[in-house]
């Protein structure tokens, strides 16, 4: 269930090797992405140019219209591995990961779990909030899995990224997703600009620390974008 490297598309070589060329060699990514601790029933394997290829298997033939087409789509995955692994990675900005999710009883992959906008931008004594998702391939779901992924990143947010706050933004007509926030503590604060999204919101940590000028600009200092 492994996709190599050599089996990429040929205009994805190109942008791969754009965005190596372009970056300065000594760049390191900006957070600390690595495999999760398991939780109960998962690992966490975090996403690779040897795994990527696990998003079709998991989704390129799913009808359910909330799994976006990045995964479903073999030009749009490869798309979006290559922004991920080879630009957010290093972003001081739009700092992204993912971690496909294996059932830990017989080695089997259920999902995937997203951690997207993290950055180093800082404000008022604080960090932007970082934005989580998920999706569960189709025979896989309404068996907690989406639920246990998501409490357990929670849980792993402030102590391996430094981070106190988390948002989710399902769509407005996807209600299965809005009630697993809901009961992983999240609250909706409102309705996106387009009208098509909902942002959820939880401070993961109480009270939050407030963090220094200097303290942020120590922890921002890991490599060059």
């Amino acid at each position: 269930m492994e996709s190599s490297f050599p089996e990429i598309l040929p205009e994805t070589l190109e942008d791969i090797l754009f965005h190596r060329e372009k970056r300065w060699k000594y760049a390191k990514p900006r957070f600390r992405y690595q495999n999760l601790p398991d939780s109960e029933r998962l690992s966490f394997e975090i996403m690779n140019w040897k795994s990527f290829g696990l998003y079709l298997n998991l989704f390129e033939n799913d009808p359910n219209p909330f799994v976006e087409t990045q995964l479903k789509i073999r030009e749009e995955v490869e798309e979006y591995v290559v922004m991920l692994l080879e630009s957010y990675w290093y972003s001081f900005k739009r700092g992204a990961c993912d971690w496909f999710l294996k059932r830990k009883e017989d080695g089997v992959f259920v999902g995937v779990l997203h951690l997207y906008d993290l950055n180093h931008e800082f404000w008022d004594g604080k960090h932007f909030p970082p934005s989580f998702g998920y999706a569960i391939a189709e025979p896989f779901r309404r068996q907690g899995y989406a639920f246990e992924a998501s409490q357990h990143l929670l849980a792993l947010i402030p102590p391996i990224f430094g981070r106190y706050e988390v948002t989710a933004d399902p769509r407005l007509d996807n209600l299965a997703s809005q009630a697993l926030l809901q009961k992983l503590g999240l609250r909706e604060k409102r309705k996106s600009s387009t009208g098509r999204h909902v942002l959820f919101y939880k401070q993961l940590v109480h009270p939050l620390p407030k963090i220094t000028v200097e303290e942020a600009m120590r922890e921002a200092d890991c490599g060059d974008e």
